[in-house]
């Protein structure tokens, strides 16, 4: 194990050993299954920024940013009696509009959260079309 950190090390101070991740899902969504997540009020947005500079680290040559909804049926003895549909959810930059649909912040957090929405590192998940 040792060995096997110590050969890969300067692959990785190097950067020239990206990992990649691959996820395929067939035969996930079907109409009659859809949620629209307008209609239930679900509101979810996510920062992707650099921790101590804070600059956005989003790079769409680089990155793919996937978000599905999964749901399983499970029946009364907790066993999964069908196979879980998975609907996929468009993601895309937070908007004014967005930022009108969440709660409004408290006093203690307020400016904080002005902070971050003027940062436009925040992605929101979009309605269903």
């Amino acid at each position: 194990m040792v060995y096997f950190g110590l050969s890969k090390m300067p692959y990785l101070i190097s950067r020239k050993n990206p990992m990649l991740t691959t996820y395929t899902s067939h035969d996930s969504t079907h109409a009659e299954h859809e949620i629209d997540l307008s209609e239930t009020g679900f509101k979810l947005a996510f920062g992707l920024e650099h921790y101590y500079t804070r600059e956005g680290r989003y790079d769409p040559n680089f990155v793919e940013l996937h978000m599905s909804l999964v749901e399983y049926l499970i029946d009364e003895d907790h066993l999964m009696y069908r196979k879980p549909v998975i609907q996929d959810i468009k993601i895309r930059k937070c908007t004014e509009e967005d930022w009108k649909g969440f709660n409004t912040p408290s006093r203690k957090h307020a400016a904080y959260f002005e902070v971050i929405k003027s940062r436009g590192n925040m992605y929101c998940i979009s309605p269903a079309d």
